[in-house]
C-alpha cells in the first residue's frame, strides 16, 4: 500500500487524529498531489505577485506598477491536452465546462462567503487565462481620501517633539516628489481578515531614490542646516516618500495610508516591514527608528510608539530631569569652587596684611630702640662735656 493510500485509510478510519488536527492532516495529503500537465497560457500585460492566503485571489500589478489587478480563482478543473498540427504543435486544453464551473463555484463559495457566481460562467474554448481566473477589478492604488498621515510626534517637556526634525518622524508639507510613486512588486502583506470576514492587503508605493548629488541639497532644503535634522545614517539611499496602503482586497478600496518622508524603508523581500497579527513594525534606516502600528477596527493604521532616540514616551522627561540634576550639580560645584577660591584669596590677602602690619610694628619698635640709644648716647656725651668743662675750671 502506498503512502497516499495509507494516509487515506487513516483519515477514513480516524486513526491518530488529535482533536482539532483534521485540517492539518488533510493538508498533508497534498504533498502527493503534483501537477502533471503543462499548458501554454497567454497572460495579460501584468506582473503576477502571489495568491492570497485563502487561495481565492490572485494579486497582480500592472505593467507600469501603477495599478493593482486582482483576479478571482475559478477553481480546479479537469483539462485534456490535445496536439494540433494547424496551430504549429501548440497544446490546447479542453474540459467539461459545466462540471468545471460547478466545481469552481463551489470551491470559491466554500472559501469566500461573499462570492457570487457570474452570470456567464461558461469558460472560453481552449487554453486561456480567463479559464482559470476571473478579473475582479483593476484599480490605481492612491492615498486614502483623508489626508495621508505619518507617525505623530509626542511632545516631552523640555525636549520638544520626539524625533522632530528627523526624517520620517512626521509628515510635513514640502516640495513636489522627485519621481512618480510606483508599487513595489516584492511587497504584499495580508493582515487579519477585516469586518465580516473580508480580506485585507497591505501594499507599498515609493518614489525613486534621490541621486547622491542631490541628497545634500534636499537635506539642506528640508533641514535648513539644523544639526538635529541630520539623519543618523547617511550611507543608505534617500527617498522622498514611502507610502503604506491598507486595501480591501475584494473591492480594491484604500482604507488607510501611512506616509514616511525623506527616509528609506527597505521594501524588497519585505525586509523593512514585519507583520504579526494586527501589529506592524516598520524599520526606517536613515533615522534609525522602528515605528510600531496597529490595525484597529480592521480598517485603520494607528501609530503606537516609535523606538529610536526615545523608546518610551516618558524617556524624554527622565532624560530632562537627569540633565537638570546634572546642571544643578555642576552649578553648585562651580559655585563651591569659586567660593573656595575666593576664600583662599581672602586668606592670602589677610595673611599679607598681617605680615605688613608685623613689619611696620617691627620697624616702629626698631625706630624706638634707635631713638632711645641715640638719647642715651647724646646724654652721655653731654655729661662728658660738662665734666671736662668743670675740670678745666
Amino acid at each position: 500500500m502506498s503512502n497516499l493510500q495509507r494516509q487515506l485509510a487513516k483519515r477514513e478510519a480516524g486513526i491518530n487524529l488529535r482533536p482539532g488536527a483534521q485540517a492539518n492532516h488533510a493538508r498533508s495529503l497534498y504533498r502527493w498531489l503534483v501537477p502533471d500537465t503543462a499548458a501554454s497560457v497567454d497572460v495579460h500585460d501584468i506582473h503576477i505577485s502571489r495568491f492570497s492566503p485563502c487561495g481565492c485571489y490572485l494579486v497582480c500589478f500592472g505593467s507600469a506598477f501603477q495599478e493593482l489587478v486582482v483576479y478571482r480563482c475559478r477553481g480546479s478543473r479537469p483539462i485534456h491536452v490535445q496536439s494540433s498540427n494547424s496551430s504549429g504543435g501548440r497544446s490546447h486544453v479542453s474540459g467539461d465546462g459545466a462540471q468545471s464551473d460547478r466545481e469552481g463555484s463551489a470551491f470559491a463559495a466554500s472559501v469566500d462567503p461573499s462570492y457570487r457566481e457570474p452570470m456567464d460562467s461558461s469558460p472560453p474554448e481552449g487554453t486561456s487565462f480567463e479559464s482559470f481566473f476571473q478579473l475582479l477589478y483593476r484599480t490605481t492604488v492612491s492615498a486614502c481620501t483623508q489626508s495621508p498621515r505619518g507617525p505623530p510626534s509626542s511632545t516631552i517637556a523640555g525636549h520638544g517633539p520626539l524625533g522632530a526634525g528627523s526624517p520620517g518622524a512626521h509628515v510635513m508639507p514640502g516640495p513636489p516628489q522627485t519621481g512618480p510613486l510606483s508599487l513595489n512588486k516584492d511587497f504584499a502583506l495580508f493582515p487579519l481578515w477585516g469586518e465580516g470576514g473580508r480580506p485585507l492587503i497591505l501594499l507599498a508605493t515609493q518614489t525613486p531614490p534621490v541621486p547622491e548629488g542631490r541628497q545634500q541639497q534636499q537635506q539642506q532644503l528640508h533641514g535648513q542646516g539644523d544639526p538635529a535634522a541630520a539623519p543618523a545614517v547617511t550611507v543608505v539611499p534617500y527617498v522622498e516618500q514611502t507610502m503604506l496602503h491598507l486595501v480591501q482586497l475584494d473591492t480594491g478600496e484604500t482604507l488607510d495610508t501611512v506616509v514616511y518622508e525623506r527616509d528609506f524603508v527597505h521594501l524588497a523581500g519585505q525586509a523593512g516591514v514585519n507583520l504579526h497579527g494586527d501589529l506592524l513594525a516598520v524599520l526606517v534606516l536613515r533615522s534609525q527608528q522602528i515605528h510600531l502600528l496597529q490595525i484597529v477596527r480592521r480598517s485603520a493604521l494607528v501609530h503606537i510608539v516609535t523606538l529610536g532616540t526615545h523608546c518610551s514616551p516618558d524617556d524624554g522627561l527622565a532624560l530632562r530631569m537627569a540633565d537638570d540634576a546634572e546642571a544643578r550639580w555642576q552649578a553648585d560645584r562651580a559655585r563651591a569652587q569659586q567660593e573656595q577660591q575666593l576664600h583662599k584669596q581672602g586668606m592670602l590677602v589677610a595673611k599679607q596684611r598681617a605680615q605688613q602690619q608685623d613689619a611696620v610694628q617691627q620697624w616702629e619698635h626698631c625706630q624706638g630702640l634707635w631713638g632711645a640709644v641715640g638719647q642715651s648716647v647724646c646724654s652721655g656725651v653731654g655729661k662728658a662735656q660738662q665734666q671736662q668743662q668743670q675740670q678745666q675750671r
